[in-house]
This record gives C-alpha cells, structure tokens and sequence, in this order.
C-alpha cells in the first residue's frame, strides 16, 4: 500500500512539474516575442507629404494594427502592444475630421518587429481644398488656340542647363531666337532661313526636320487629364502684368503650380518641384494677335545664300 501511496504521489508530483514546465515555456514565448509598435498621427499644415518642424498631431484618431487597437494622444501618438513579428497597420478614417484628406499615401503600413520595437512612418492628413466652381479641366477645354503669338520661353532646370529662346509665331510660320542664331521658318512657301548675327548672313534653304516648338499650347496638350480632379484652384496673383488663375497639385514626391491667364486661359508658367529637382517653364511677356510680316522675316541688308531650290 506505501508503494502505491509513492507512485501515486510521484506521479502527480511529475504531472504538476509538467503543466509548471509548459505554463513557463508558453510564458517566455509570449515574453519572447510581444512587442511594441509606436507612431505617430499628424497635421499636414502645408500638404507636402512629410512630417516638418513645428506641425502638430491629430488627436483620437483610430489606428488599428490586426485587432488590436489605439487612439492617438494629444500629440497624435500612439503605442499599441502586439505579438507578432510582422503587422498591418491601418487608420480608421471614420475617426478623422471630413476636412481632411491624407497626404502621405501610407494609412495602410506593414511593421517589422526589431527586438521587439517597431516604429510606423509618420501618417499625415491636410485639410482639403476649398470647394470653388473653377476647375483647371473646364478652362483648358474652353481655351482658344491662337496662330499669331509673341513669348520669351524661359526654362530653368536644377538637373540640366537653362535655356531661353524667343519666338515670334504668326499663321504657322515663325522665327525664334536664342544663343546668337535665329531661325526662320515658312511654312506656307516650304523654306526655313538661319541667320547668323555675327557674319550678318542667313542660309535659305528648305524646310528640315526639327524638334517640335514648346510654346503654351504644346504644354496644354501634354497635360494628364486624368488628373484634372486632384489639381486645385489656390487663388489669383498678378504675373506680367496680367490676372493668373494658380492651381496646384501636390503628392508626397512632387509639388507642381499652373499659372494660367486668366482672361485667355493659357497657361504661362509651370513650376514644378520633385524634391532636389526644380523645373519651370515660363513663357513670358506672352502677347497675343501683335506679330506682323516683318517679325519672321530676316533682316533687310543680311547677305544671303538661297539653297532652298537645291534637292534634300
């Protein structure tokens, strides 16, 4: 009987040590691998995508990681507990304002755990645009194609050299200036003429190919109309002279304006900024209906040499 009595309490004793085992081997799991994932929910006061100096946090925003889940803080954080390696990251945006629309593109996230941290990119939301009955769609469908122009085009460029040129554009012939030489071309008889300044010499001859002109409305007919609906009217200014219309699109990589004239609907300057890289196109002193004869012909007293009859 005291052998069965030892066997019996042996075998509970094992039993207990067994179940203690396992509680402990589950608990340095769970040890093991909960972690923590903090981040941060803010106002995008000037809708350029990124989290700068002095910008503010939304508070009680929802941020929900599986099904687990956190409201931001006064400062718009927030830290949430889990226990996985690899997470999704969403914000509930029912729990955000309706004047506000996300300007980082990353509500949706997925979270790394590195020794049991994980940090999630900033999100931020700006406030949207205000609602205006003038669309930047509406205006270049309505605009006018002119066939007698004058602009100075102006291109300033961060990653290439810049570039002006001034061209003068009357019934599909023109002659346009830059670094010294300036071309003629005449469409309607077939010829095109390069004038030297410096030997007061032009060469007649007939049309060859060259690179499409970049004037205002090449520029229209480039845009992405596909994207019309997230370009934004911003306001007027005042340029050359004249009352632009400014629309702007911004997304977390680029930040572009549109200046367009007002009472043509041309657009006269694009300014567009990819981060390191700037670029602006601007056709300036652009007057309209001005141009004569006299503007895209050579210079009268220029020596000529006239090979447009010889074959190409």
């Amino acid at each position: 009987m005291k052998r069965v009595c030892f066997a019996l309490m042996l075998l509970v004793t094992l039993v207990m040590t067994f179940v203690a085992c396992s509680g402990n081997t589950a608990g340095d799991k769970t040890a093991a691998t909960n972690g923590e994932v903090t981040g941060m929910v803010f106002f995008d006061e000037n809708d350029n995508g990124e989290l700068d100096s002095g910008e503010n946090g939304l508070a009680n925003v929802k941020v929900i990681i599986d099904t687990i889940s956190a409201l931001t803080d006064a400062s718009g954080k927030y830290a949430i507990t889990v226990s996985e390696d690899e997470l999704e990251l969403l914000v509930d945006e029912s729990t955000i304002g309706a004047e506000y629309t996300l300007s980082t593109n990353n509500s949706t996230q997925t979270i790394q755990l590195i020794e049991n941290k994980g940090t999630a990119d900033p999100i931020g939301y700006a406030l949207k645009p205000a609602e205006s009955d003038i669309t930047i769609g509406e205006i270049l469908t309505d605009t006018k194609r002119y066939d007698n122009y004058y602009f100075e085009l102006i291109i300033t460029d961060t990653a290439n050299s810049d570039f002006s040129m001034k061209l003068w554009f009357m019934n599909g012939s023109y002659k346009s200036d830059s670094l010294g030489i300036t071309t003629f071309v005449n469409q309607s008889k077939g010829i095109m003429g390069v004038y030297t300044q410096a030997n007061n010499q032009v060469v007649i001859t007939p049309i060859l190919e060259y690179e499409e002109l970049v004037t205002p409305f090449t520029y229209m007919n480039e845009l992405d109309r596909e994207t019309f609906d997230k370009v934004y009217y911003k306001g007027k200014e005042d340029l050359d002279g004249k009352s632009v219309l400014v629309f702007e699109n911004t997304t977390p990589t680029q930040e572009m304006k549109i200046y367009i004239w007002e009472d043509t609907g041309i657009i006269i300057k694009l300014d567009i900024n990819s981060g390191p890289q700037k670029r602006i196109v601007y056709f300036k002193d652009l007057t309209l209906g001005n141009v004569i004869e006299a503007d895209i012909t050579y210079p009268a007293g220029s020596i000529v040499m006239d090979l447009s009859s010889v074959s190409q």
